[in-house]
Parts: C-alpha cells; structure tokens; sequence
C-alpha cells in the first residue's frame, strides 16, 4: 500500500509494508527509527483495548522471509507423517516453490507469501492445517466462522490476527466451508475493491492483499461459487495408498531387523491391511513393531 504523505515523517526502511494509510502515533521502541503522529479522529474514538492492537495494526510490518529450502523442508515435514498421497503432495509443493521463485525475482514484492491453496478430501483439514503450520510455525491464524459478523466483511478478529503478526504475510486457515460461507469467501475476492476493508467502527482501510488463503471445502464443487476456484489452486487430499503404506511399515520394520525378514515382513504387512480398517501410519507401525520384537 502506497504511504500517506500527510502522515509519515521518516522514510521508511526498504523492509517495511504498511498495512494502512493510518500511522501509529507510538514510538517503535525496538528499533527508534518511527515516531508517526497518530490520526486523532480514529484514536479518540478507540477504546483502550481498541487502541493496543490497532497501534499494532498500524505500525510496520516485515516482508516474511521466504526461501525454497525453507518451503522444502516444511513438506518434507508433512510428509513425514505418512497419512497422504505423495504424489499429489509433490504436485502441491511445486506450486508453492514457482510461486516463491517468482518471489526471489522481485526484490520489492509485497503480495502473499505462498499461493492460494484450496483443499478437498477425506484428510484436507488435516493437511490445510499441518502445511501451513510447517510454512510459517506459530503464526497461522485459523478463521473458525467465516459467516460470523461479516458485515464488515471481515471481522475484527482477523484483523487482530494481522495486527499481532511480526511479518505482513500471514496465511489464514479456513474452517472446513459449507455453501454459505464459501459465498461469503468468493465476496472477499470478487467484492472487495483493492483488496482493503474497514476496521469496524472506524474509518481505518486496511490492506488484506498480503495474505495467504487455505481453504477446505466441505461441499461438493458444484456448490461452491464459479468466481471462487479461480483464485486459488485446487487439490484432494486423500489417504495413503495401501501400496505406499506397505512399503512405509516395512522400512520400519526392516530398520529394527537390520535387513533380514523382509520376505516375512512385508506379507505380514500386507496382510495387516487386509484384516484392519485402521490406515493410521504411526498405530501400524507399532503394530509392526510389536510383530518384529514378537515373532522374529
């Protein structure tokens, strides 16, 4: 968002995104490099509690550091828990590293972090939520309601979430969406001009433009607004294979017997899929255990 020129007084550091024309009027203390006079109309009008997070919201925010190691090793994290199909996890990270390629090639980017991501599936919560906690640990903000005090139309409490966050580019979890409040997203993306909303109350403009959506869907696509899909790139999460869980309970196993059994090991996995409904990783894996301490 391009500066308010009636509001600054120092230049701002290359670093910096601002979230809205309003400038805080506190000292940011950590650095000593901002002392903006605040806009008195919205200030005296902010109750106390109003006032800490919208001097938060107000003051700069860092562009998020992003690399292609860093998003590798967050899938390689996800994928460590051995619950989905490789396949259409590999196809999911090359999206987010072209987009965090595209990134590195403009030094004063400032739009999302990550690509918008839509998810469906048996395990697409699951995943959504373990992905973008790998991504940006500690500073996902997960939207329980969308349908709750829209009116605005976003509520307040996203909003907080923006004004607590160190970086500019936080992601946003959606709950698993029904028809309504997939409706209620398309008009986040199709309404809202310029990407910026009003902080309830006042008449503060804030830029969204720097956030990343996660999105499940909890109804068929048919459901879901034409206009929606398009800003975001569609998945299924489901479960493993069987034929890939065969082959993870067997390196488990095999890691205790040094190499040795594997014949044995892998019809007794293979027969383990076939007698239980379970396709839990980490709970067959202790049963394999169990079967290597036991049997073998």
């Amino acid at each position: 968002m391009q500066q308010d020129e009636r509001t600054y007084i120092l230049e701002n550091h290359p670093n910096d995104i601002w979230l809205t024309y309003y400038r805080s009027h506190l000292l940011n203390v950590s650095s000593e490099r901002y002392a903006y006079a605040a806009d008195r109309e919205v200030w005296e009008t902010a109750s106390p509690k109003s006032l800490e997070w919208l001097d938060q919201l107000t003051m700069p925010k860092s562009r998020r550091p992003v690399s292609l190691e860093q998003v590798d090793t967050a899938f390689a994290t996800v994928l460590e828990m051995k619950k989905w199909d490789r396949e259409t996890i590999a196809a999911i990270q090359r999206v987010v590293r072209s987009h965090v390629e595209e990134i590195a090639k403009n030094a004063e980017y400032e739009g999302p972090a990550f690509p918008n991501l839509m998810f469906t599936g048996e395990l697409a919560w699951e995943f959504a939520d373990a992905l973008a906690s790998a991504l940006t640990p500690g500073d996902v903000h997960r939207k329980d309601d969308l349908t709750k005090d829209w009116g605005q139309p976003l509520v307040d409490d996203l909003l907080r979430a923006m004004a607590a966050s160190e970086y500019a580019q936080i992601i946003v979890l959606t709950e698993p969406l029904n028809r309504t409040a997939a409706i209620y997203l398309d008009g986040l993306f199709i309404d809202v001009p310029d990407k910026t909303v009003s902080v309830s109350r006042w008449s503060v403009q804030v830029d969204i433009s720097h956030v990343t959506w996660f999105g499940v869907l909890d109804v068929p696509l048919e459901d879901v607004p034409e206009t929606l899909l398009p800003a975001f790139h569609l998945f299924r999460i489901d479960a493993i294979s069987d034929e890939e869980l065969v082959e993870h309970l067997v390196g488990v196993a095999v890691q205790q017997t040094g190499g040795e059994h594997i014949d044995e090991i892998r019809q007794y996995a293979e027969q383990l899929l076939r007698t239980t409904t379970s396709r839990d990783p980490g709970g067959l894996a202790d049963v394999m255990l169990a079967y290597v301490r036991d049997e073998l």
